[in-house]
């Protein structure tokens, strides 16, 4: 069972990233700035736009995984709600 799930957050991971790096990640028109192009930064924003969690505290993330979202057409503007990925 552990290897399920470690498979299936591994692939849901690769899912969300291999669509995240399809758009600038730096730069002007970027969607991660190079501050936060870092491991540990990168994880909570995957967290994030994967689980719509953000247990860091910085309110950047959110703000990230939150564009990432828009970008991928997972945000409800009506309610302003984001739609993470485990919610296909």
């Amino acid at each position: 069972m552990k290897n399920l799930v470690e498979n299936e957050c591994r692939i849901a991971n690769s899912n969300v990233w291999k669509a995240a790096l399809q758009m600038p990640l730096s730069g002007e028109s970027g969607l991660v700035p190079t501050k936060y192009q870092n491991l540990d930064d990168l994880g909570a924003i995957t967290n994030f736009v994967f689980q719509g969690e953000n247990n860091t505290g910085n309110p950047d993330i959110t703000k990230i995984g939150t564009q990432i979202l828009k970008a991928k057409g997972r945000y409800d503007e009506k309610t302003k709600r984001v739609k993470p990925f485990i919610e296909e």
